[in-house]
């Protein structure tokens, strides 16, 4: 996290290799037996923003145990909001993807088992916020 905080920070071309979408299809070319209809393959889009937003969201999730690493996904993702390209792309209606944010367990919260919807990433970001605000509302920082 330091090597990329130091790379996010120093280098601002940076931001262009981070928001690069990735593509990858999954194989699931299978014949049903019963209607004998052939499903086709799924394409699944993802780029390294996404990638860290979850990555983020584990890491706020266990605040006690990783408050260093907590601090440091802050940092980065400052530093990536700034820059003027990221920001136009992650707020781009176009430019959908399905980023999972871990969740911590709460009383009042029903479990939700379905998958991550494909939203913007400015959305994205903006949940992962307000998780962590209503997470840690009342409680105190290790790092503050």
């Amino acid at each position: 996290l330091l090597c990329m905080y130091e790379i996010v920070h120093v280098n601002r071309s940076f931001t262009t290799v981070l928001t690069q979408t990735m593509s990858s299809k999954a194989n699931l070319d299978t014949t049903d037996e019963s209607d004998g209809l052939q499903k086709t393959t799924e394409e699944c889009h993802s780029n390294l923003i996404s990638s860290f937003l979850t990555f983020s969201s584990l890491v706020f999730s266990n605040l006690k145990e990783n408050s260093a690493a907590a601090h440091l996904c802050f940092n980065i993702l400052l530093c990536v909001s700034e820059d003027n390209y990221a920001n136009a792309f992650m707020h781009d209606e176009n430019q959908v993807f399905p980023v999972f944010i871990y969740k911590t367990k709460l009383h009042h919260r029903k479990e939700d088992r379905k998958g991550p919807t494909a939203m913007s990433l400015a959305y994205t970001l903006l949940d992962l916020m307000s998780e962590f605000l209503m997470t840690n509302l009342t409680k105190n920082f290790p790092f503050d």
